[in-house]
């Protein structure tokens, strides 16, 4: 019996083309469709195309749009961040509705007190640090 090296080479392969198979000992056929049947097919997409997966179910990938303030180049995405129209915000950008800006000092929360109760900071919080009362 020939080793596999000394097998002809083929050239092309077919969907019905049959292969030998062994498991647990038992030598089987199986055709190349059914092998490839549980295989992820290759994959592709134009260069500069970020791949995910938007729609409900299962399926493939699906081309995702870059949004505004985002760029993918060289396999990076990355955030152009700013306080200007195009461009990510963060920080103490002023675009930021409804955040805490850090230059407020924390003066821009709606209940400071409501936010010490949630910190668990208690009445020890808004006591004069030279005289603390602890009870």
């Amino acid at each position: 019996m020939p080793t596999i090296p000394q097998l002809p080479t083929v050239t092309s392969v077919n969907s019905d083309d049959e292969l030998p198979l062994q498991q647990n000992g038992v030598t089987s056929s199986v055709t190349v469709a059914t092998l490839l049947a549980s295989t992820q097919p290759a994959i592709t997409a134009p260069t500069g195309t970020l791949l995910g997966r938007i729609s409900l179910g299962s399926g493939g990938p699906e081309t995702i749009a870059i949004g505004g303030g985002l760029a993918l180049a060289n396999a990076t995405l990355s955030a152009n961040i700013g306080e200007s129209a195009g461009t990510v915000a963060a920080g103490n950008d002023p675009r930021l509705t409804g955040a805490l800006q850090s230059a407020n000092n924390l003066f821009d929360l709606a209940n400071a007190a409501t936010a010490r109760g949630k910190l668990g900071l208690g009445s020890i919080a808004t006591q004069n640090a030279a005289a603390v009362a602890i009870s």
